[in-house]
């Protein structure tokens, strides 16, 4: 059976997992369409392409990633878009767990771990 026009529009329930880094956890959601543009916004590469495709840095998307996928208990972000900055000048390497718990439930990585990679009908290799 498949999913109707105001299935697919309905706002869903975010899902949350959490991650556990140090001696605490921290919990990540579903990123929003919207928010998941605005982070590629942020990442994007200056290198003068007018056809509407880009490049992304990924230097800089994974702090936007963090901002927009960290939760509090009530699925609220912690982080705000001004903080994207300071995330980037932090090791990545402490936010490791925490970035592959955002990137596998936004579709950004496969169960294994790997980048899920985009095929012609546009479902990843990860799925």
């Amino acid at each position: 059976m498949g999913f109707s026009r105001e299935d697919l529009l309905n706002e869903t329930k975010l899902e949350t997992v959490v991650v556990s880094v140090g001696n605490g956890s921290v919990t990540v959601s579903e990123i929003s369409g919207p928010d998941y543009l605005a982070a590629c916004e942020y990442a994007k590469m200056d290198d003068g392409e007018t056809d509407g495709n880009f490049k992304v840095n990924i230097h800089k998307l994974n702090p936007a990633l963090l901002a927009y996928g960290i939760v509090d208990e009530e699925g609220n972000r912690i982080f705000t878009d001004d903080d994207i900055p300071l995330l980037a000048k932090r090791s990545m390497k402490k936010f490791e767990p925490v970035l592959i718990a955002i990137k596998r439930l936004n579709g950004l990585l496969s169960d294994e771990g790997n980048a899920s990679e985009p095929t012609p009908d546009g479902s990843t290799s990860g799925e």
